[in-house]
């Protein structure tokens, strides 16, 4: 999504069962490299298990907090036009 020119990206998190440290490992280098080429990303619909441990982690506020500003992108829709 970055290669194509998006900079602003939502992760939709709402269809995840479950999450393990690889998998927010994942999460928080897509944050970085995001950030790094001046972009935001961000999560949403985190619920359960999957939102009680990127809580505990620090993980969910870091990706949930903030407005995104203009239109962002549903990185779970296809396909990627603008």
């Amino acid at each position: 999504m970055l290669g194509r020119g998006y900079r602003r990206i939502l992760l939709d998190l709402s269809r995840l069962l479950a999450i393990d440290a690889s998998g927010i490992g994942e999460l928080i280098q897509a944050y970085n490299t995001t950030t790094a080429e001046g972009g935001v990303l961000r999560i949403g619909g985190a619920n359960g298990r999957v939102r009680r441990l990127l809580e505990i982690t620090g993980v969910f506020e870091l990706l949930s907090r903030g407005e995104m500003g203009g239109q962002a992108r549903d990185a779970s829709k296809g396909p990627w036009r603008r």
